[in-house]
């Protein structure tokens, strides 16, 4: 082990290569999709959106931006994040992330199927990200 510790832009080429909801953006694109969001000042520019009919996930270096139903917009940070917990079974499209602060965000990632759900990558990104920053 003892590598160095990548960052979630790299972490997400490796979990979320082949997922055809997560699209990563170029400069021009995280501009447009960027003022969807209204990121907090301390955030660069997006570098992926995983897109599905009920929420849509961007995510930055250093945040995770979930917006649900037009209107509702959840940012969590990589570093106030301690643990993930999911999915339980094949059946479970849904990850828990608790904060520092005691909340719990529950992300539900229903695209794919079977072994391939993108639950999972999702779960395996999280993990990553959480270990590189020391999170976990």
């Amino acid at each position: 082990m003892g590598g160095r510790a990548m960052n979630p832009e790299s972490r997400a080429h490796r979990s979320f290569r082949g997922i055809p909801r997560f699209k990563f953006l170029d400069e021009n694109e995280a501009e447009r999709v960027a003022g969807r969001f209204s990121l907090h000042p301390e955030d660069k520019l997006p570098f992926g959106i995983y897109e599905e009919s009920t929420q849509s996930i961007l995510m930055s270096r250093s945040s995770l931006y979930v917006k649900r139903g037009g209107s509702e917009l959840v940012r969590i940070p990589f570093d106030s994040m301690t643990k993930t917990v999911g999915p339980a079974t094949k059946e479970t499209t849904e990850i828990e992330i608790h904060t520092r602060d005691g909340q719990v965000e529950l992300l539900n990632i229903s695209g794919g199927h079977g072994r391939f759900k993108d639950v999972f990558s999702f779960q395996h990104f999280l993990i990553r990200v959480l270990e590189d920053c020391g999170c976990r």
